[in-house]
């Protein structure tokens, strides 16, 4: 309905009274809707199990997330042209970059809300054909807000059936904001609540851009931990200018630089990039 209103309202306004400018800001308002609802969607936990990986001699279930062959471009300026990215459950890979490198372009076109000119997206080998936030099998936190302005957190806390009892053990600090409206937190503090939500999904991929910005390094070093609990039962992909943050949480990590991704093995390999000093 939403993709039928878009399509109606660019392409056909000429039929309508109103300016063709109202109808391009409402179209805008769409698609940005849109997106959001592609968010929340995607993030909500799903209910029993889904049959998506390969079973270890642990009873562990398996995912392999691997993306390769996507090129984006805006304009005459290229933005990815070499990429591969592999990502399973049990480990957190992380990707570093300068700014405009791609990071995000690339989250979002393996997640699904972001258009390339090519892209190959596999789960344990397996090409996939729908967009990924339509599977049930990811949870993305972006850069942007998620929350609606106006919902109380308490029951943001039910939308995603994730434990508020839980959430304040960790953060006790929060613990006198149950009913207030997320328009009454700071942009850290509401990072902390969406951050902890996603991690909380339950889906089997988790992404994770720039999670930690705006947040206190206390908040931080309580990420880290839980990330690496989280991991166990998911693969988490994860990027963010906290560059050693990056590292000490990673199990592998890739380097965008000029379109193309590199794995990076070592903090040298990072200078000899020139993104940063690490000695």
């Amino acid at each position: 309905m939403c993709d039928w209103l878009i399509q109606n309202i660019i392409f056909r306004s000429d039929f309508y009274i109103l300016p063709r400018s109202w109808f391009k800001k409402a179209a805008h308002f769409l698609q940005k809707f849109r997106t959001f609802k592609n968010y929340i969607n995607s993030n909500i936990i799903f209910n029993g199990p889904i049959n998506y990986g390969i079973t270890n001699s642990n009873h562990t279930t398996i995912l392999i997330l691997e993306a390769d062959n996507i090129v984006l471009s805006f304009g005459d300026k290229k933005i990815l042209s070499g990429i591969y990215l592999k990502a399973e459950t049990g480990k957190v890979t992380g990707i570093l970059g300068r700014n405009g490198c791609g990071k995000t372009s690339l989250l979002r076109i393996i997640f699904g809300d972001l258009n390339s000119k090519y892209k190959n997206i596999r789960i344990n080998t397996k090409y996939q054909k729908r967009d990924l936030y339509k599977t049930n099998l990811i949870s993305y936190l972006p850069q942007h807000q998620i929350l609606p302005k106006n919902i109380k957190l308490s029951k943001a806390f039910n939308l995603f059936s994730v434990d508020w009892s839980s959430f304040v053990e960790q953060f006790e600090s929060f613990r006198i904001y149950k009913n207030f409206k997320t328009d009454k937190l700071s942009s850290g503090e509401l990072r902390v609540v969406e951050t902890y939500l996603i991690l909380n999904s339950g889906k089997p991929i988790i992404f994770l851009d720039e999670p930690f910005s705006f947040i206190a390094p206390l908040y931080i070093e309580k990420f880290k931990r839980i990330i690496e609990q989280k991991k166990k039962q998911a693969a988490i992909v994860i990027t963010d200018h906290f560059y050693r943050d990056i590292l000490d949480i990673s199990d592998s990590v890739y380097f965008l630089k000029n379109g193309y991704s590199k794995l990076i093995k070592s903090k040298e390999d990072l200078e000899r990039e020139g993104y940063a000093n690490i000695s």
